[in-house]
């Protein structure tokens, strides 16, 4: 079980080679972006069980049918 990047502090920093240091903090930086977006984490997964249940009456296959064809018509 490694440690979370949220759970390093300056002391636990001090231990690690200059290498890793470097990609903890690029790491830290990485995680900070993705924090703010405005798009929360529970924005997502309320809008994928609208989706989900749009699909409801689908058999799990026609879905992933149906799900696939939506991710290939998002990326026109």
């Amino acid at each position: 079980m490694g440690l979370k990047v949220k759970e390093i502090n300056k002391g636990t920093l001090a231990t690690f080679s200059e290498a890793a240091r470097a990609k903890i903090l690029e790491e830290t930086k990485k995680t900070s972006t993705k924090a703010s977006s405005k798009f929360t984490m529970d924005q997502v997964r309320n809008n994928a069980f609208k989706i989900m249940g749009a699909l409801a009456h689908l058999s799990q296959k026609e879905r992933q049918r149906v799900l696939t064809q939506a991710v290939k018509l998002n990326k026109i």
